[in-house]
């Protein structure tokens, strides 16, 4: 049964909230408890020079006191001017922080090609591209899910086409030396598959999946772990969640199970302050960020709860790409999320938008 938290029960536990501290936003949580939002900004990305702000912003805890940031869309200014009105887009871009903490000069950026001549960090073909999704360490190697995308003339002026993993097998060494390997899922129902979050399960890589329409249904597969740093991915390796077990398709089983109706972009994370995994992610049409709760990766999931609303967007300004990132240290978790502008003038004039954002979350009981 999927349980619905109403919001008038804030109100029984107010005084407690407002003890809490000023420019913080409460909603109501699972099981009577509260959920304590508080932004914190993006002074870690908008320092470098050259990396002049991106959208995505997923992480992969590395080890050895390191995190990867990927990004999607990123504008480069090769003048190292700091104003991205100098700056050249690539489709993605990484960074490598070193230490759990977020500080204002412990995150260094990369990007493909010459300072002179930006690429993105990952490239296969000249008539397509990628962004990237979630990875996820298996075996000492890295594993990235990314997305191929190409040109199309409709409204959103793209399409997207499969979903690719990235494999780097010294992914403790610079960025700049890494060896990658690329390999192309089976075609899986149009379902673009580690875009959105991935989740390590015991010995099984689980990675949710978005049906590629504008409800964006959500389900969910598994790989055995393995198998997955192998690269080769056949379609009999896939298991999907069915509702009640997991099945291989075949002449009875088709179509798996959707979980429910999320975005393109989002993060499922298990949080042992409330014992429950959450997901976490963007409200285009109502901009705000949200939450579910469930007790296992494959559901069932809560409704979607509203816990935050950016304050003062600007006109033609929206909110997306909203991610949790566990691995970093803080007392609550961290999300970030990104705003851009649908006029690209715009966009690129603001200096204050199109940077990833950041927001520290907080789940509290009544005493």
């Amino acid at each position: 049964m999927r349980n619905k938290f109403k919001p008038k029960l804030i109100l029984l536990f107010l005084p407690l909230l407002l003890a809490l501290g000023p420019g913080a936003q409460y909603s109501a949580a699972p099981e009577g408890g509260y959920i304590e939002a508080k932004e914190i900004g993006s002074a870690a990305f908008t320092r470098d020079k050259v990396w002049r702000g991106g959208d995505g912003a997923a992480t992969v805890d590395l080890g050895n006191g390191r995190v990867l940031w990927l990004f999607g869309d990123t504008f480069i200014d090769t003048k190292a001017s700091g104003k991205r009105s100098n700056a050249t887009m690539v489709h993605n871009s990484i960074a490598i922080q070193t230490g759990y903490k977020v500080k204002k000069n412990n995150i260094r950026f990369y990007h493909g090609g010459k300072r002179g001549n930006p690429k993105s960090f990952f490239r296969k073909s000249s008539k397509t591209w990628f962004w990237p999704g979630q990875g996820v360490m298996v075996n000492e190697k890295l594993i990235i899910f990314l997305c191929e995308v190409r040109k199309a003339k409709n409204k959103f002026g793209f399409k997207t086409l499969n979903w690719h993993i990235a494999i780097i097998d010294n992914p403790q060494d610079n960025p700049k030396e890494w060896f990658i390997d690329y390999a192309e899922g089976p075609k899986t129902s149009g379902i673009i598959l580690g875009f959105s979050t991935v989740l390590k399960v015991k010995n099984y890589i689980y990675v949710y999946g978005d049906d590629n329409t504008s409800k964006h249904k959500i389900c969910l597969a598994r790989l055995a772990a393995d198998k997955l740093a192998e690269g080769d991915i056949k379609e009999e390796d896939i298991e999907w969640w069915a509702g009640d077990k997991w099945k291989r398709k075949s002449n009875t089983f088709q179509t798996p199970a959707f979980l429910f109706e999320g975005a393109s972009e989002f993060s499922i994370y298990y949080d042992p302050s409330i014992k429950k995994y959450i997901q976490i992610q963007a409200f285009f049409l109502k901009s705000k960020l949200g939450f579910r709760t469930a007790n296992r990766p494959e559901g069932p999931w809560s409704e979607a709860n509203l816990f935050y609303t950016p304050q003062n967007l600007g006109k033609g300004e929206f909110i997306y790409s909203a991610r949790a990132h566990p691995e970093l240290k803080s007392k609550g978790t961290l999300i970030t999320y990104n705003i851009n502008n649908k006029n690209f003038g715009k966009l690129v004039k603001n200096e204050n938008i199109y940077f990833p954002r950041f927001v520290k979350i907080r789940f509290g009981r009544r005493k």
